[in-house]
């Protein structure tokens, strides 16, 4: 199964996605995607390790080339990837002035969709970025661009989809197949 969850910071999508994992599975896989660039990302690197702790996840720390996260994980494990947004950043900051943006998307891409062929379920967690509707330096436009093919693409194939606002879950898409996981 694979399941999209997306929302703006702090609004209750990691929250959401741990409970969905739990109830999806004992054998939990969590991928971090996060880089301690300053120090608020250390402490909310920090808080989310906290959070799992005892949990029973399995943490494997991916911040590039997630395709190479599928070595490490159990085939009958439910995977937590959190996060999308921070996973193309991490690309992005790291790409080489030859590389395009549709080399960034298809590597990111291909990676999650393998990731997802090999597990039992997958649950990718995302920003929603999309409504400011302002312009942007041209790294924040490429950033733009890869997150909404990647979200369409992910999108298209996945079986739940929710958005998290204000620690509110909006079903997009799988409601019964979410209530049935959920019960």
């Amino acid at each position: 199964m694979l399941v999209l969850i997306t929302g703006g910071v702090r609004s209750g999508k990691s929250f959401f996605a741990e409970k969905l994992a739990h109830a999806m599975s004992d054998n939990k896989t969590y991928i971090a995607t996060a880089v301690p660039y300053d120090e608020e990302m250390k402490n909310r690197i920090l808080h989310h390790k906290n959070s799992r702790k005892d949990s029973g996840f399995v943490t494997i720390e991916q911040p590039y080339n997630i395709e190479e996260a599928v070595k490490n994980i159990d085939e009958k494990s439910t995977v937590l990837l959190e996060c999308l947004g921070t996973l193309i950043t991490n690309e992005l900051l790291k790409q080489k002035k030859d590389t395009s943006d549709n080399d960034i998307y298809k590597k990111i891409y291909d990676g999650i969709f393998k990731i997802n062929e090999k597990v039992q379920n997958l649950i990718v967690v995302s920003n929603e970025v999309f409504s400011e509707g302002k312009e942007y330096d041209e790294i924040t436009e490429k950033f733009l661009d890869i997150m909404a093919k990647t979200h369409y693409g992910i999108a298209k194939h996945a079986d739940i989809i929710v958005e998290c606002v204000y620690g509110l879950t909006v079903i997009i898409k799988g409601e019964n197949l979410l209530n049935e996981v959920l019960v």
